[in-house]
């Protein structure tokens, strides 16, 4: 049984630009739209693992089991 657990993180695409005209001040102000990408589970495993961290400290620092983690490693990055 396969547990996917996903993240959701909110970022801004830095080259569209809507602008909202503002009549208290007579500027313009500028926003920038927000997308949603979803991080699983398996992708922060490896993003920690390749900046040098421990299985251990992995596991730890996700709140999950270490085999989870080391099979991660093993398939994914190699021994």
């Amino acid at each position: 049984m396969t547990n996917k657990t996903t993240k959701t993180i909110k970022t801004t695409k830095p080259t569209t630009e809507v602008t909202k005209p503002t009549t208290t001040t007579g500027t313009t102000e500028v926003t920038k739209p927000t997308t949603e990408v979803k991080v699983t589970k398996k992708d922060q495993i490896l993003a920690l693992l390749k900046e040098g961290k421990s299985v251990s400290e992995v596991a730890k620092m996700l709140g999950i089991r270490y085999q989870m983690v080391y099979n991660y490693k093993v398939k994914y990055l190699g021994k």
